[in-house]
């Protein structure tokens, strides 16, 4: 009896050890039918490596990510120099070096650099990299922060609108300039009689009466509202057109336009350095670039315009940065490139 008693027992037991298996794996396996579905819910695009820098490992890509990459690394860096690379770099930061002590302000212009500007630089680049986002979409982490996203798309459409005037301005600079090709320029002190002003308020040359009336068209009154420039439409419009041709093929025709429009604004750059050493007192100006006044650094206004310029020159905060960096490969080490 007692051995039957302990059989009965084992085999009860053995019956409970494998409906608690049946229930843990049961619970095993709708636990992972949960987690494959949150999954799905997600829609995960990326998996980052713990090592990007790592060229050995690759970074895994969804088929739901659709974004394009560059074609190679010389066309992201190319393509952002090129974004960086404008106006700025060639009137504005001589303009500030000028009026703040020459070497003077290129201490401060460092040190801002290095402290401030790399670094927000790297950070809006890995924002852009490993979301693979626009400037809004990579503040998706946060949602508090995407007013940050927001405004930069707001300051960048203003950017536009304020640029394009300015190149409208070249082209018809530009224009006029070869149209009187074997005739002195129109805004050039031989053009014959033009209307001086010399009313004992203001006296008008001959370059500041073209721009005023023919680049600008200033009427003299609220009277010239009503009537369009056209010169200036007719140049907006091709300045546009340009604008979308260079953009609607995406980023493999904007790398190769930006080759161009990297390389062509040190070509200017370089006409008028070697224009200005050649002028009268031009080693006198350079020499005050050189030198600094150890006195212009104790002005507030030098730091606070350097810092501006930094913010200016690198793109931080215009939505350039993310939205360039967000077609390279997540695995992608920019640190080199920043540097």
């Amino acid at each position: 009896a007692n051995v039957f008693v302990s059989l009965l027992t084992t085999d009860q037991q053995q019956q409970q050890q494998q409906e608690q298996s049946q229930n843990n794996f049961d619970d095993y396996s709708e636990s992972s039918r949960d987690i494959n579905e949150l999954d799905q819910e997600l829609n995960l695009s990326t998996v980052i490596v713990n090592n990007p820098s790592d060229s050995s490992t690759k970074a895994i890509l969804n088929k739901e990510d659709t974004r394009e990459t560059w074609s190679n690394n010389c066309d992201y860096l190319i393509t952002t120099l090129g974004g960086l690379i404008g106006l700025g770099s060639l009137y504005r930061f001589p303009y500030l070096a000028f009026e703040n002590g020459g070497a003077a302000f290129v201490i401060p212009y460092v040190l801002i650099c290095v402290l401030c500007g790399i670094p927000l630089l790297m950070m809006e680049t890995a924002l852009g990299q490993f979301s693979r986002k626009g400037p809004v979409g990579c503040w998706d982490f946060a949602p508090a922060m995407r007013g940050i996203g927001i405004a930069s798309v707001v300051v960048s459409f203003f950017g536009a609108l304020y640029y394009i005037m300015i190149m409208v301005w070249g082209g018809l600079y530009l224009y006029h300039s070869f149209s009187s090709i074997g005739s002195p320029l129109p805004w050039s002190d031989d053009v014959g009689d033009i209307p001086f002003t010399n009313n004992t308020k203001r006296i008008t040359n001959s370059v500041e009466h073209f721009w005023n009336t023919t680049i600008l068209n200033i009427s003299e009154d609220f009277g010239g509202l009503s009537t369009f420039h056209w010169p200036s439409v007719i140049g907006l419009l091709i300045m546009w057109t340009i604008v979308y041709l260079c953009l609607w093929k995406g980023i493999k025709l904007t790398s190769r336009v930006a080759v161009f429009t990297t390389i062509f604004p040190y070509l200017p750059m370089l006409a008028l350095f070697i224009r200005g050493m050649t002028l009268d007192g031009a080693w006198s100006g350079l020499r005050y670039y050189l030198i600094p006044d150890p006195q212009r650094l104790l002005n507030k206004k030098a730091w606070i315009q350097a810092a501006g310029h930094v913010l200016w020159a690198y793109g931080i905060g215009w939505g350039t940065i993310p939205a360039l960096s967000s077609y390279n490969r997540p695995d992608y080490n920019f640190y080199n490139d920043i540097v």
